[in-house]
């Protein structure tokens, strides 16, 4: 193990642990006992790390400019959005990048164009490293956990939860599994999750492919089993700014006489899918289902009832 890990400068218990045909449990107290007595490594969810820069393979990459931008971008993508996570491996990444530079003209240059590139109205969340590493932990080695977690209008939610992604969608993080309580897979904030206990049960864990077309249904956080088919007609005059942009895997967009084009998708947040169709305003319209339609009727009638009743204030 120790030779794996010094050679190589990473080890991942599980993949190691079925090599080995023991538990990955067996493998972490080795390590647990090997860093109390003042091995040079790191934990960093299932895979435990050589502490210093011989972990990072960038310097030793043949690297051209292009390349090297891309990595200086990805940094500053990481800074906002991963900033008061892993500020310590983001400030490693960015001297390792610096050595790949053959002069400091190439690097002025490199860096200065990677400053232009801005990342608008960052959202930067409280997420508990604790929090991140112990999810991490979880899906690697397939353990169930306890949450603890602030729900904005019901208070603090305690369930045994089983976790199968994180997602980035509508600028947050978000963990994506099966609360066991309610026998449903769901989306929980990562910033709102309090506390996490990691238990000895074992889950059966979804293969990639398979939670990756679960997520195809999503139209921002709302997962279901089932799914709805919305079809939405769009004015003329909004049908370039409707193509340009690929909203939805699902997505077919079909092209009207008049000039106008329908766009139909399948979803199962049909709520979420509602609000996005009316920040088109008169731009966009629900045609089916019939049921969408009324309720987003009614919607638009309550929002207008209310700047009537207030149109004097």
């Amino acid at each position: 193990m120790l030779r794996k890990i010094f050679t190589e400068g990473s080890m991942t218990l599980s993949t190691y642990a079925e090599a080995l045909n023991v538990s990955s449990r067996t493998l972490q107290r080795d390590i647990n006992d090997l860093i109390r007595i003042g091995f040079p490594f790191e934990r960093h969810g299932g895979t435990i790390t050589l502490k210093g820069n011989k972990r990072l393979g960038i310097p030793d990459l043949d690297l051209s400019e292009s390349d090297k931008l891309f990595v200086a971008n990805l940094l500053n993508l990481a800074d906002s959005y991963f900033g008061e996570l892993d500020q310590d491996n983001i400030r490693s990444m960015r001297r390792a990048l610096a050595k790949t530079f053959i002069n400091k003209k190439q690097s002025n240059h490199v860096l200065s164009t990677s400053n232009y590139y801005h990342f608008l109205n960052k959202r930067l969340e409280h997420v508990k490293y604790s929090v991140l590493k112990t999810l991490e932990t979880a899906m690697v080695e397939n353990r169930r956990l306890f949450v603890v977690y602030a729900h904005p209008s019901k208070k603090d939610k305690s369930f045994p939860f089983e976790p199968n992604a994180l997602v980035f969608t509508k600028s947050h993080w978000y963990a994506f599994g099966r609360n066991t309580q309610l026998e449903a897979r769901l989306f929980y904030r990562v910033s709102r999750i309090k506390e996490l206990i990691l238990s000895e049960e074992q889950f059966a864990q979804l293969g990639k492919e398979e939670v990756e077309k679960m997520l195809s249904n999503v139209w921002e956080v709302h997962y279901g089993e089932r799914s709805y088919e919305i079809a939405v007609r769009f004015v003329q005059s909004a049908v370039e700014r409707l193509t340009e942009t690929e909203r939805h895997p699902s997505q077919v967009v079909q092209h009207n006489e008049d000039g106008s084009a329908t766009l139909t998708v399948n979803v199962c947040g049909y709520r979420e899918f509602m609000w996005w169709v009316l920040s088109w305003g008169a731009q966009a319209e629900i045609l089916s289902p019939q049921w969408i339609r009324e309720k987003l009727a009614k919607e638009v009638w309550e929002i207008s009832n209310l700047y009537l009743r207030n149109s004097d204030k």
